[in-house]
Order: structure tokens, then sequence, then C-alpha cells
């Protein structure tokens, strides 16, 4: 089973499918420990379609300084080709026109260029036909609320929050312990508490799933080990969700399991209600969920 297609992240491609169907340029902001194979996802659904075909810009591997000359140098591989003087330039060129193209790697700092960019291109292709439109689907990671993209008519911005359910995490827990489809006791009790632990984080899932059932009532060492996504400074900011430490489930706020262990200075418990509020710790943890499970 691949992550994106349990529902909620299926339903998360959906809603960027059909903003291409619209000729919407999109906004793709993501967490920085958000699960990979989205572009893939997406490109699977795109090519099924047959309405246009797929591209992709890898911002990381160019040399070029600013957005507009990254797409010039992907528009115009050979050199010689004039350089356009405005993203408006760029739109009205015609080397966009039909196509679909996915930046990624973008480096964080440079976001908000890459933001502006979007918005501008949008605006400028906004009175042409929604089938004519080049699509730019922008992969955004880390990049914090201030400087997303604000949408449009022509622009569509779609963050990685709120994707996430119980049931999905339950659905990748059952396929990550038992791939043969197993229904056995002790698989509906593991696959109870890992989705119950594991909050939002399809990687914590994987963690807990290669560990013997002993070890899940009190995962606090094997978390400890996990990378942590983000510091405890962020917690209470509006900005913690781009870093990786916060996310939603099933329209809860919680905090990412990691960073639930105790140190020297805070028990687990304190550390989580700190941040979350003194009932998000019996919330979080929802091994008495394991009783509805068997």
């Amino acid at each position: 089973m691949d992550w994106w297609s349990i529902p909620g992240p299926a339903r998360f491609v959906g809603r960027i499918a059909s903003d291409i169907r619209a000729g919407r340029s999109c906004a793709v902001v993501l967490p920085t420990n958000a699960p990979k194979g989205l572009a893939a996802a997406l490109r699977r659904v795109v090519e099924s379609e047959g309405a246009r075909s797929w591209r992709s810009l890898d911002v990381g591997a160019g040399q070029q300084s600013s957005a507009l000359e990254h797409i010039h140098a992907w528009c115009s591989p050979h050199a010689g080709a004039p350089m356009p003087t405005s993203v408006l330039d760029l739109a009205r060129s015609g080397d966009l026109e039909h196509s679909l193209l996915w930046i990624e790697n973008i480096p964080s700092e440079q976001g908000a260029d890459w933001g502006s960019f979007l918005e501008a291109y949008a605006e400028a292709v906004r009175p042409d036909e929604a089938w004519e439109r080049g699509v730019l689907l922008m992969e955004l990671i880390e990049t914090k609320p201030a400087e997303t993209p604000r949408k449009s008519v022509a622009l569509a911005v779609h963050n990685y929050n709120a994707v996430v359910g119980e049931l999905d995490m339950m659905f990748w827990a059952a396929d990550q312990t038992s791939p043969d489809g197993g229904h056995t006791l002790e698989q509906r009790v593991r696959v109870g508490v890992i989705s119950s632990v594991a909050g939002y984080d399809p990687d914590v899932v994987d963690l807990l799933a290669a560990m013997p059932l002993s070890r899940l009532f009190d995962p606090i060492d094997a978390l400890a080990e996990f990378p942590l996504p983000a510091s405890l400074d962020a917690f209470g900011e509006d900005d913690a969700w781009c870093s990786g430490g916060v996310g939603t489930v099933d329209g809860t706020r919680v905090l990412h399991p990691a960073l639930c262990w105790p140190d020297s200075e805070m028990t687990a418990q304190e550390r989580f209600t700190s941040a979350s509020g003194p009932d998000s710790w019996a919330s979080y943890f929802r091994i008495s969920n394991v009783a509805e499970t068997i």
C-alpha cells in the first residue's frame, strides 16, 4: 500500500488534481518531515488523465539565482535564448503554454521569493483560458505562514495539515505490520497501539512496526532515538507546524511523538502538556483504544 493511496492523503492528492484540471497553479506547502512520494502520486493521476504531460524542475540542481532565471533556463535549455525581463514576459512567451511543471528542492530560505514569483505568474496567466494556462506545481518545504503565497483565481494553496485522521494511521499501521492482511489478536493490538502512539507521522509507524509487541507498550526509548523534527522552542509559535513538530489529527492539534520522551529537566508528560495543554497527554496516548480494537 502506498501512503498517498489511503483515504486522507488520497483526498489531499485529489484536491490538487482538481485544481490542475481547472488550470490553476498550486503551491504545495509541506512540513520538513512530510511523507515522501507526493510528486509520484500526483504524476500518476495526471498521466492517467492524459490532458497534460508531467515535467519537473529540480531547483537545487541549477545554478540560477532567481525563480525567473530558473524557469527561463528550463524553458530554453540552449544558450542564446533571450532572457524575459518580467514574469509577464515569461507568461506571454508561450514557453509554458499547455504545460505542467513540478518544481522541487527549493531551498527554504528562498521559499518567499519563489512564492512571490508564483503569485505573479498566476496573475499573468489569469486572463487565459484554463486549458491554455501553463500550470506550475511548486513544492514549498518549511515555508512559514507569512511567506506562503496567497490564493487567487489562477492559484491554489494546499497545506499538508489536517490531512491525516486516526483511521488513516490505523490503515497504515495494519499494512506495515501485516501486509498479508492477517487479523490475529496480536495484530489487532499492535495496530491499536502503533496508531495511537504515532500521531500523524507514518515514519513513526514504520519504526514501531518493526518492534516486538512487548516494547510497544513502552516505546519511549525508541522514540528518544527518532530524529527530532523541531525544538521545544518552536512550540506555541504559529510556524511550529512547518518544522514538523506539531500536526493535526482529526481536528486536534498534537505534538510529534518523538518530542514526548523525558529528559533530565522535564518528564514526558510535562514536556507534552506544556506544549499542548493539560488534557492532551491522555488524548494523545490513547492506549485505551486498544480495548476497542481487540
